[in-house]
């Protein structure tokens, strides 16, 4: 079967996994929001992906340089809530809140002898500067009054790094392309990509010169 063929089959297997939401007793959530900001993201020197051929997966690739840019979304997820026994928040209205990242719009340059290999895109929890996630489908986002229960058969993508002080990300991972061991395993560095002035500045500054030529005429 080829790699492809393999993570069809695990993605099947997660979706099929049993996932149960529903209200807790304890609390009582009066509002709730998310803050997002997106920032693109290009890959630097340092990176690479791998395949590992497990036990029946055949031989083992690289790891080989990757290359591309990619989408950060970061999200601040907030509710506000009072206990369940005092809905006028006699005691107190509570704030709960998290903050996840998630990778979108990846343009990977990248050796096809690593066909099937996927950037992750599921919801990566941050926690002062460390990034840790998987694609269980209870790794996401959810309030005090909800809770998650499910299982999965079969290996998680999972992956974990962290943000430094200047915004670079660092992160390594495994995606299973099938059982026993076989996937990709993947480093990356990346840097925040600087972005241009916007059309207004780009006006002020040109009716400054403007202004500064008239001067001296």
């Amino acid at each position: 079967m080829s790699r492809n063929s393999w993570v069809a089959v695990a993605r099947a297997t997660a979706a099929a996994a049993l996932v149960w939401s529903s209200a807790a007793s304890a609390v009582l959530v009066i509002d709730s929001g998310v803050d997002t900001v997106t920032k693109r993201y290009t890959i630097v020197s340092g990176s690479s992906v791998g395949y590992q051929g497990g036990f029946f997966g055949g031989g083992d690739v690289g790891p080989l340089p990757v290359s591309g840019q990619f989408d950060v979304v970061y999200s601040r997820y907030w509710w506000e809530y009072r206990q369940d026994f005092d809905p006028q928040g006699l005691q107190g209205t509570f704030l709960a809140e998290s903050d996840w990242i998630q990778f979108r719009n990846a343009s990977l340059v990248l050796d096809s002898a690593l066909g099937g290999f996927v950037f992750p895109g599921y919801f990566i929890r941050r926690t002062g500067d460390q990034l840790a996630g998987d694609d269980h489908p209870c790794s996401l986002p959810f309030g005090p009054d909800t809770f998650c229960s499910g299982s999965v058969l079969g290996p998680l993508s999972q992956l974990a790094g962290q943000i430094d002080s200047a915004g670079r990300l660092s992160f390594a991972g495994f995606q299973p392309a099938g059982f026993f061991f076989e996937g990709f395993s993947y480093q990356v560095n990346a840097a925040a990509v600087s972005l241009p002035a916007s059309p207004w500045l780009l006006a002020a500054g040109l009716g400054l010169l403007w202004r500064e030529n008239r001067r001296r005429a």
